[in-house]
């Protein structure tokens, strides 16, 4: 049973998934450079440093939107740098994306797409192809309405509210669309070397990767941002209502 919990015997990652230590060793063999126990240290102390900046700052300002932020930052740190990771255990990551798609519509929506990006070449060898490209469908749709809606002109006084998007979202959207569409052409269209015969799966760790490590970076900014917001009187429970002056 511990084995099975702790999978220490397994190696430093599962097949070729989209964390760090699997997008590094294309370039340094990790597991050739050093002993299985200096991994197991080291993925935990990495790991542990990518989470702990979010789960303070829970810690120290309580809310329901700053648990979503954590729940969804500690995944991710969880799947970029832990020891023995699965291609899916992203999927965990997914459900606090989910539920602050309310608060993070656009942002969230580019994490799932990439997510299921992140996981095709498991879904094309489970015969899940056409599963993929209904949901990446579904996630195109879904990151152009919150575009045209974004793009409106500010809200009227007691209208909904609407977060503005920054100035280079846009480009960094469009840098991102033609990452994975590129990396998506070359794994359909071009065959892979005879001597690299995992070229493009590797390709599609590496893009995967610096996305989700751009999205800890992002989510975990946000955070702060929504705790700052929020000022010294922060609790647990929800915010009291304001009562109309008599």
């Amino acid at each position: 049973v511990l084995e099975r919990i702790f999978p220490f015997s397994r190696g430093l990652y599962e097949d070729k998934v989209a964390n760090v230590w699997c997008a590094l060793s294309v370039v340094i063999k990790l597991r050739q450079l050093f002993e299985r126990s200096t991994l197991v240290r080291l993925s935990g102390a990495t790991t542990l440093l990518a989470a702990a900046p979010s789960g303070w700052t829970l810690l120290r300002r309580p809310s329901v939107r700053s648990l979503l932020y954590a729940l969804l930052n500690s995944s991710l740190a969880f799947f970029l740098f832990s020891f023995q990771v699965h291609e899916k255990s992203i999927l965990l990551a997914c459900l606090p994306a989910t539920l602050l798609l309310p608060h993070e519509p656009l942002v969230g929506s580019w994490f799932l797409a990439v997510a299921a990006f992140s996981m095709y070449p498991l879904l094309v060898r489970d015969g899940l192809a056409s599963a993929y490209l209904g949901v990446m469908g579904v996630f195109a749709t879904a990151g152009w309405q919150v575009l045209r809606w974004s793009a409106q002109p500010p809200r009227p006084p007691g209208g909904a509210r609407r977060r503005r998007q920054a100035p280079g979202a846009a480009f960094l959207g469009l840098l991102s669309a033609a990452s994975c569409l590129v990396t998506h052409c070359a794994f359909g269209m071009l065959p892979a070397p005879t001597r690299l015969p995992d070229l493009w799966t590797l390709l599609f760790v590496g893009v995967s990767c610096a996305h989700f490590c751009a999205f800890a970076l992002y989510f975990n900014l946000r955070q702060v941002e929504w705790i700052a917001r929020r000022g010294d009187g922060v609790g647990v429970g929800p915010e009291p209502s304001k009562t109309k002056a008599e």
